[in-house]
């Protein structure tokens, strides 16, 4: 019997095979979802709450992805090292903002923020990442965009646009004092009998690399599980009330899979219970907050699983996972926490190139740290040749790792005889950036470093 026979000339047979090549095809081409991207200037400061656009709905929820990029880059000198190299800075004012391209928002909403781009307005609101992604950071736009395309997403740059604050004082005459109750907090002592306060922990983790497909252990850092019956499991206590956990991935090639998170309770014979897990789109230099630790789950003592579900690779990719934890302490005794300092003596650099910024540090961020204290103070020396035989007025701009101002301060020159002295000095200071820097930092393995920006 003949095969009947349909347009274009294909039998049944392959005519249904076509279809099926043709389907494949649409599917992985839907894969890559259409993704605008946009270069803000913020009247809000990112931090641990980032921006959602209420109604839209794609893989990450109504959360827009922020991805920080330098504001811009200048040539400088990092000490200890004598090393003079182009440094970035960033800004917590200063960001990308990933949108669907084809997000269709609710208006209804009442938002105090708007983020005005060149295809429209949509209304922000902040809260905790819907899929756990705090932000990622990238090199520059073009990195950002590299790290999209990773996701199996098609970004485009779309310019500028911004994230304005509505003026609320119309609605409510009293928010403006809410605001600077906030600016000026209350400083925290040193430990006395029944105080309580939040204190810095990590959990450390071995770098692991990837051979093959399906789920891989990334294993604590040890010899020792946390729990008898469960193999990498760290030891994260009680009191534990929130979680950030950071991952780099170094190597050559590229890897894609999740990183899925289990937090289990340990019992009194050392063997734990899971409580739940997160899986979240495992991305490079990028911070995720956990929130299934938190006061209520932590009434129990916890442990923390973390694994990589690979799905393809290729190369030699490597991941490198780091926790930060803060804790809620009531210290009963008043000289549980031990008090921390650093001296370092810089000696004399001799740095023959122009540069704009000097990095001192990194100073690790140590396990015990109590949120809400005075950072360290820093002081040195900076001579500079004259500017038309005079000594210039020196404007320091003084950024916790390259993200967070800490001020601007502007010193007056000395005579020296050939060269001009500024006596430096950025005091001890209450901030929260501070805060968050530090609890960044632990959950990238990295440390605290000053960036001087100068004029």
């Amino acid at each position: 019997m003949t095969s009947p026979k349909l347009r274009g000339g294909l039998p049944a047979a392959r005519w249904v095979g076509a279809a099926l090549v043709v389907l494949v095809l649409f599917v992985v081409l839907a894969a890559a979802q259409r993704v605008y991207v946009y270069e803000v200037e913020s009247d809000v400061e990112i931090t641990e709450d980032v921006p959602h656009v209420p109604g839209i709905s794609w893989r990450f929820g109504e959360q827009l992805l922020v991805v920080w990029v330098p504001r811009d880059v200048a040539p400088g000198i990092i000490l200890f090292t004598n090393e003079t190299t182009p440094v970035p800075l960033y800004d917590r004012t200063y960001f990308l903002l990933v949108i669907p391209a084809d997000a269709r928002p609710s208006h209804r909403t009442e938002a105090e923020t708007y983020l005005k781009t060149p295809d429209g307005t949509h209304p922000v609101v902040f809260r905790k990442p819907d899929k756990g992604i705090l932000h990622t950071i990238a090199h520059s736009i073009e990195d950002a965009l590299t790290i999209l395309k990773q996701l199996g997403l098609q970004p485009e740059y779309r310019d500028k646009a911004e994230l304005k604050k509505i003026d609320t004082a119309k609605r409510d005459p009293d928010a403006g004092r809410e605001t600077a109750a906030d600016a000026t907090p209350t400083q925290v002592s040193k430990p006395t009998i029944n105080s309580t306060f939040d204190v810095y922990g990590g959990l450390y983790f071995r770098e692991t690399p990837v051979f093959a497909i399906g789920q891989v252990v990334i294993p604590v850092h040890g010899t020792r599980s946390a729990c008898t019956n469960v193999q990498g499991a760290a030891y994260v206590g009680y009191d534990a009330k929130g979680l950030l956990v950071g991952t780099l991935i170094t190597g050559w090639g590229s890897i894609n899979a999740d990183l899925i998170v289990e937090v289990y309770r340990i019992q009194n014979d050392g063997s734990c219970t899971l409580l739940g897990s997160q899986r979240f789109v495992l991305m490079s230099r990028t911070i995720y907050t956990v929130s299934l630790v938190n006061l209520t789950a932590s009434v129990n003592q916890l442990a923390v699983v973390l694994k990589l579900n690979v799905r393809s690779f290729s190369g030699s990719p490597r991941v490198s996972a780091f926790a930060s934890v803060l804790y809620t302490r009531t210290y009963r005794y008043g000289f549980e926490v031990g008090e921390f300092s650093a001296r370092t003596a810089l000696g004399t650099f001799d740095v023959w190139n122009t540069v704009r910024r000097i990095v001192i540090g990194p100073y690790v961020a140590y396990d015990g740290y109590i949120a809400q204290t005075a950072s360290s103070s820093l002081r040195l020396t900076l001579a500079t040749e004259p500017v038309n035989g005079v000594c210039k007025d020196l404007r320091v701009r003084f950024t916790i790792n390259g993200r967070s101002p800490s001020g601007t301060y502007t010193y007056r020159g000395q005579w020296g005889g050939s060269v001009c002295f500024y006596d430096v000095n950025l005091p001890s200071f209450w901030q929260q950036g501070f805060q968050y820097e530090y609890f960044f930092s632990k959950a990238l393995g990295g440390g605290l470093f000053w960036v001087l920006d100068i004029e």
